[in-house]
């Protein structure tokens, strides 16, 4: 199946792919505003639109698009979305009697642990 071509202009059912990179890209840009944000780690909407000139202008980053160009819904739902993921780790990490590190994450093994997670993660 053919990917998506770059110059695509985005409609309502083109989803966005976001490689590791541009993840990265978006975590650091929030990062370095985080001045611009709240305690629940919302910003102002002048820090979505220069998140998404940043991954959509980086030379490094524009070769490894796939799918259309970024807009600043993207963006602000790719942000939710790590937000939730961020929180569910949180919340599964101060469990009494759950392991996580840095390194290999929750190490989950078997299905009691992985039951743990999926509630957690669900919510």
């Amino acid at each position: 199946m053919a990917q998506p071509e770059a110059h695509e202009i985005p409609t309502r059912r083109t989803p966005a792919h976001w490689r590791n990179k541009e993840i990265t890209a978006l975590v650091n840009h929030m990062y370095d505003n985080r001045a611009s944000g709240d305690t629940s780690g919302n910003f102002k909407p002048q820090v979505y639109t220069s998140a998404l000139t940043v991954i959509n202008d980086d030379p490094d980053l524009q070769p490894l698009r796939i799918g259309p160009a970024k807009t600043v819904k993207m963006v602000k739902s790719k942000w939710a979305s790590l937000k939730s993921i961020h929180h569910a780790i949180d919340k599964y990490r101060n469990q009494t009697g759950t392991h996580w590190d840095g390194a290999n994450g929750a190490g989950i093994h078997g299905p009691a642990a992985s039951a743990v997670w999926d509630s957690l993660a669900l919510l």
